[in-house]
């Protein structure tokens, strides 16, 4: 298609920027296995890696002050149902850190409206730190379609980046072994004969969405595309029910399942193969360059007192450094990397920069 040079470079650009935000993925185990490899620290990519994510910049005195915060529950807010990949990740964080701050650290799920009521809750409640805004990075597709701009705030613009406190690099297509397909060239040859013959769960103005598009334009093929929900987890109940043919989700939402053998991963979003599931294809190995890091990353409305979001900052990096976080993540196949607020803004304001772009060049 016209726009599939165009395409292939910007996602690439993409996949360059993902690099230089987070260190490389752990060595590939030994033996091909569903269990969680072992512990195992990669060197990062590039000097820029390490600078940018492994390496966060020690606690400042605004941090290390005995400030009066906090003094009762802090409510992390989401977007999201509970039991997906962002939930779970921001629970085991919070177990941590509600030993270190001395007060309940709570998980408060706030899913529907395209997303929109988690940033919304926090933008209504008062500026005292006691409300936290918690999202993984498709957040930025939205930001980057204007979703929250209609409604009259920004995701970058009112709220102050606290820090990320992990990544997951594990996205996949995945399917209904009885169907057949052993990976995502199988999907494409059902395309090219019957375009929009197979369907595809995606949420509308979501970052599912963008995926179907980008997927299209690389594969030159047309999906149908059904909104079933926003949640993994409602995707995941489609698919078994014969609500659609075909889910995109982080692999540790459905490892299990594939296992007994029900479902199979067609490819990750990625341009090279999952060490932790060498036989799996990459889709930029099946002319599909498309990745989809997540980035999980945590703000506070704007005007919140930087003593506080230093503090918070500071004790979500303690937990992100217990040894039992990380080998927790690992079991998700997921990346124990902390950022600070500088490096978290960065990252996010590149990615919503380059989904804004690629957007742009699909609808050309």
């Amino acid at each position: 298609m016209k726009n599939l040079k165009k395409l292939t470079a910007l996602c690439t650009a993409a996949a360059m920027l993902a690099l230089t935000a987070c260190s490389s993925p752990a060595p590939a185990p030994a033996a091909t296995t569903a269990a969680a490899p072992a512990a195992t620290t990669a060197a990062p990519a590039t000097q820029a890696a390490t600078t940018a994510a492994t390496t966060a910049a020690p606690a400042t005195e605004a941090a290390k002050q005995d400030i009066a915060w906090p003094d009762h529950t802090v409510q992390i807010v989401m977007p999201y149902k509970p039991g997906g990949d962002s939930d779970t990740y921001a629970r085991l964080c919070a177990e941590r850190m509600e030993k270190i701050l001395g007060v309940p650290v709570v998980i408060v799920n706030q899913n529907g409206a395209n997303n929109t009521l988690a940033p919304q809750t926090v933008l209504d409640a008062d500026a005292d730190g006691y409300n936290v805004l918690y999202f993984n990075s498709s957040m930025m597709t939205q930001e980057a379609l204007g979703v929250f701009e209609d409604l009259g705030f920004s995701i970058l613009e009112d709220f102050v980046p606290c820090c990320s406190i992990g990544i997951d690099d594990t996205y996949c297509i995945v399917a209904k072994t009885e169907k057949g397909w052993k990976d995502w060239s199988d999907v494409v040859k059902v395309l090219k004969d019957a375009p929009e013959s197979v369907t595809f769960s995606m949420m509308f103005n979501g970052n599912t969405q963008y995926l179907e598009l980008a997927m299209e334009e690389a594969s030159g093929v047309q999906l149908k595309g059904i909104d079933v929900g926003s949640g993994t987890a409602d995707r995941i109940v489609a698919l078994l029910g014969d609500q659609v043919d075909i889910v995109c989700c982080n692999v540790s939402s459905v490892v299990d399942y594939i296992e007994k053998g029900e479902l199979v991963n067609l490819g990750f979003y990625s341009l090279e193969r999952n060490p932790y599931f060498p036989d799996v294809p990459a889709l930029g190995e099946l002319g599909c360059p498309v990745r989809n890091p997540k980035y999980y990353s945590l703000y506070f409305k704007k005007g919140t007192d930087p003593a506080i979001v230093e503090k918070f900052a500071a004790a979500a990096k303690e937990a992100c450094e217990d040894p039992s976080y990380k080998e927790a993540l690992e079991k998700y196949y997921a990346q124990n990397i902390f950022t600070d607020a500088e490096g978290t803004q960065k990252w996010n304001k590149e990615y919503a920069a380059s989904q804004k772009e690629l957007l742009s060049a699909l609808q050309k």
